[in-house]
């Protein structure tokens, strides 16, 4: 597998179960011009699926075998004590058959379910063959230049580690390079560790209880920032899995609980860090001299060695917090042996001290934010990783769309012409999150099925205000403005009418029953900047800081035709909620769609050019696609029209039902929906966050937006 999808030694890994995500991942990496990846999936169903969608430029694997574990000890009392550091306590996990062989030689097994670990094990046996280098990534991770180019400067070089920082300052690793790492060096070590200490930890459940712990094993990210700093500090920590005592719940009160335990921690790692200065005179990095401050680029490095554990387990650093070495735990290393390049010592046996200390050390550092910037990204940077969204997976893949990282086209290979907007695939969600995973099938020509309700539909039949009706910009030609319009089309002045506006539109959307399309609205309008110390000069500049980031996200053709979209529509309950008829169905079969409610003014973009130019043309007019205003209907104040739904039904009959979008000369309200319609609408704005804003906050809007 190596010798043919790395590329001059290197590698790119991911995990994902889901199709449509694996592909789109694999995608952004071509476009980069990296082939040379791999994704890790369920098994060969999953494979052969994405090699239909990507032929021969797919890289996919699977692990063939998982290791069973055996039941758990009966000897409870004897672990508890092992795990206390009472005398005379052993114990560990129930006592294997001698006879029983949990890994044949030569075979290689998955050990945990947990897609993530699957990642970290790959990465390690890749590591423990010696010669190559690899990035392993999350699918939510976006690559914006040249990371290869980046790594080749002073900066990066002669470092055998390096890993995005999360927001608490500790191995986020949804990121992270190995590069020229020895197979028995303190990184393979690390990240070794991060896998064993958990094997035994699922096997000894008594040994977590023993520190009032309640988890079968530890988040990866925690796990790994733990051993990291371990070869860091030069002595075994558990600062991060081992901060949280579920079953002492004062513990986090008491001096001599939490506070004592972070003390001492702290005490080994800030030493073991050393600040690092990264270069500025490159364009990409002087980018963010705004942020990085007079010192400019920042972050910390230090150097890994083996961590012996000299027997010692300090109390205050958790104490024996690994139990005994257990029958799964073994069959891991003897695994890992099993690449036939040399194995770091036993760093548990006081005996092997020398040995580990002989091991030469190697160089760990974050990145800067430059390369990878926490929390999102802007264009000065090499690569994203989107952590940051009102509706978590749904906002992830909406952050791909908008950094234009999301191939439209992909996705109606994958799920039919209407299945790449959110109103109709109720699947389409970004890295991250996400549930189980169903099988493809097998045949030559399945790649493409993806067996869940939302696949394969139809385009959604839309209703849109006209263009103009709205004024794209605050300052439209024609000399419009204020809430009633005028030439220019109705300048918005500000959120609540824009909220006001789209909630008389949904009226029309349900009686009508089609899809409503968001207006597409500039960044210019003053409502959507900060204000105070990140001034709007009236054009738009690299970083928008001036922009408020967190309710709107800006995309477009350049950075002087820019339009944003309002955070408060990207939501489930908004765009394809509340209605589940797939839960009925278990998600299998023909059942009928959840309702399609909105698409957003990207998506509507992209919906126009889906369809016929005489289709998208506003034809006014019998047999045309322009909903003409009844003759009693007046304008009210707010430039919205007032209609009944026996009206809007009298109107709608002048347009074909097959048009794929019908038109609005203006804004209309309809007032008496009763019956169905009335309880359809009436969920819809119970559960979708922009159409009552700010009255959800709380409720059901935990975002500022």
């Amino acid at each position: 597998m190596l010798k043919a999808r790395s590329h001059k030694g290197e590698i790119i890994i991911t995990t994902e179960t889901r199709i449509d995500q694996a592909a789109q991942w694999s995608w952004r990496q071509l476009r980069m011009g990296y082939a040379h990846t791999a994704v890790i999936m369920r098994g060969e169903h999953s494979c052969k699926a994405l090699r239909a969608i990507l032929g021969p430029y797919t890289g996919c694997v699977w692990f063939d075998h998982a290791v069973n574990y055996p039941p758990p000890s009966a000897a409870g009392a004897a672990t508890l004590a092992a795990a206390a550091g009472v005398a005379g306590g052993g114990g560990g996990a129930a006592a294997a058959d001698p006879q029983e062989v949990l890994l044949p030689a030569g075979r290689i097994a998955v050990f945990f379910d947990d897609v993530n670990y699957s990642k970290l094990e790959l990465m390690l046996l890749i590591l423990r063959l010696g010669g190559y280098n690899v990035l392993a990534m999350d699918t939510d991770t976006l690559m914006i230049d040249d990371f290869y180019f980046w790594m080749d400067t002073p900066d990066y070089k002669g470092y055998q580690l390096l890993s995005q920082v999360d927001g608490m300052g500790t191995l986020n690793i949804g990121f992270l390079y190995a590069r020229g790492a020895s197979p028995g060096g303190p990184v393979a070590w690390a990240l070794a560790e991060a896998l064993l200490r958990n094997i035994r930890w699922r096997e000894q459940p008594g040994v977590v209880a023993g520190f009032n712990g309640s988890m079968s094993y530890c988040w990866d990210q925690s796990v790994v920032t733990d051993t990291v700093y371990s070869a860091l500090v030069g002595r075994p920590l558990f600062w991060r899995c081992l901060d949280v005592r579920p079953l002492d719940r004062m513990w986090n009160l008491r001096e001599d609980g939490l506070k004592a335990f972070q003390a001492a921690h702290a005490a080994l790692i800030t030493p073991a860090l050393k600040s690092k200065s990264f270069s500025m005179e490159r364009p990409g990095p002087a980018c963010h001299w705004h942020t990085a401050g007079k010192d400019g680029l920042r972050n910390n490095e230090g150097v890994m060695t083996l961590p012996h554990f000299k027997g010692e387990w300090p109390q205050a650093l958790g104490g024996r917090a690994l139990g005994e070495m257990t029958p799964v735990a073994r069959a891991f290393m003897a695994m890992l042996r099993g690449s036939g390049t040399p194995l770091w010592p036993d760093l548990e046996d006081p005996a092997t001290q020398a040995a580990a200390a002989a091991v030469p050390a190697e160089r760990f550092a974050y990145f800067s934010a430059h390369v990878m910037r926490p929390n999102g990204t802007e264009p000065c940077n090499v690569a994203a990783h989107f952590v940051v969204s009102p509706d978590k997976p749904m906002g992830k893949r909406f952050q791909l769309l908008h950094n234009h990282a999301f191939s439209f086209p992909l996705a109606h290979l994958l799920h039919g012409p209407g299945g790449a907007y959110f109103a109709t695939n109720v699947h389409a969600s970004g890295g991250g999150g996400g549930g189980a995973h169903h099988a493809a099938r097998a045949g030559a020509g399945a790649g493409l099925h993806h067996s869940r309700l939302g696949q394969h539909v139809p385009l959604p039949r839309v209703i849109a205000l006209a263009p103009g009706v709205i004024s794209r910009t605050p300052t439209p030609p024609g000399g419009g403005g204020g809430g009633g319009g005028g030439g220019g089309g109705i300048v918005l002045s500000g959120r609540p009418q824009l909220v006001e506006l789209m909630a008389a539109l949904s009226t029309v959307a349900v009686a009508a029953g089609r899809t409503l399309a968001v207006p597409s609205l500039s960044c210019d309008y003053p409502w959507m900047h900060r204000g105070g110390a990140f001034p709007y000069n009236g054009s738009h500049y690299v970083p928008w800081r001036y922009l408020n980031g967190g309710a709107f996200a800006p995309f477009g053709p350049s950075i002087h035709n820019m339009s944003c979209e309002w955070f408060a529509w990207v939501q489930h309950g908004c765009l394809h909620g509340p209605l589940h008829t797939e839960r009925r169905a278990h998600g299998h079969g023909d059942h009928g769609h959840v309702a399609a409610r909105m698409l957003l003014s990207i998506e509507m973009e992209h919906f126009m050019e889906q369809i016929a130019p005489e289709a998208r043309a506003v034809r006014p007019g019998p047999g045309g696609n322009v909903l003409s205003v009844p003759a009693a209907a007046a304008a009210g104040a707010d430039g919205v029209v007032n209609v009944t739904a026996a009206q809007l039904g009298e109107a709608l009959k002048a347009i074909p039902p097959e048009a794929p979008v019908v038109w609005l000369a203006q804004p209309m309200r309809v007032t008496d929906l009763s019956g169905p319609s009335a309880a359809a609408h009436q969920q819809w704005m119970n559960h979708c966050c922009g159409l009552i804003w700010p009255h959800g906050f709380n409720r059901i809007c935990f975002w500022e937006f």
